[in-house]
């Protein structure tokens, strides 16, 4: 991490969310402390009903190391990154969850098991990538979006990623969110 203040969850999405149920979410690699930090927090605001996929050494040893019990919640055995990102994927595709975050576990073995053609989860909306960030004390919020999927985007396909993103603000309270298009790379 690059900050030394700790991470929370924005208060306007708390009070956002207030009364809303919690969301059943399937954990890829909830095997590290800091991925555990983070379902905890959001376990503790009343947002997420977790299941923890993962190593079941690593998930109780990471559980142990931040003292949570983890007696209630469910946890499904998967060794290895590829068969992590499946098993949560498929728990999500057969509806067990409806929720889908990622853990410790690097981005192309999860994105990989996401995107497959029979057992992924497409639609048939183009998929996109949103970093939502915010800064503690600081009401503002960035969207940045797509660093991760859309590599060399096409002109309709930067209007889907847009489309996407502004969806998005807007589910999330922000009426007329303002867009800026930039490029890290020169064609």
């Amino acid at each position: 991490m690059l900050s030394k203040k700790p991470f929370e969850v924005p208060p306007y999405l708390l009070a956002y969310t207030k009364g809303m149920p919690k969301v059943r979410m399937a954990i890829a690699g909830a095997n590290h402390p800091l991925s555990l930090k983070s379902i905890r927090l959001s376990v503790d605001a009343g947002l997420i009903d977790p299941v923890l996929v993962g190593n079941l050494d690593h998930i109780r040893a990471a559980a142990q190391e931040i003292d949570w019990d983890l007696g209630g919640y469910e946890i499904i055995k998967a060794d290895g990154e590829e068969q992590t990102a499946i098993t949560a994927v498929e728990i999500c595709k057969s509806g067990e969850a409806a929720a889908l975050m990622k853990g410790h576990i690097h981005t192309d073995a999860l994105m990989t098991a996401v995107i497959n053609r029979d057992k992924g989860l497409r639609t048939d909306r183009r998929l996109s990538h949103i970093f939502h960030m915010t800064i503690p004390n600081d009401k503002r919020v960035l969207m940045i979006t797509d660093g991760a999927v859309n590599v060399c985007p096409d002109t309709s396909t930067k209007i889907d990623i847009i489309n996407n993103a502004v969806g998005l603000a807007h589910v999330l309270g922000n009426p007329q969110p303002r867009v800026a298009l930039l490029s890290g790379t020169e064609l």
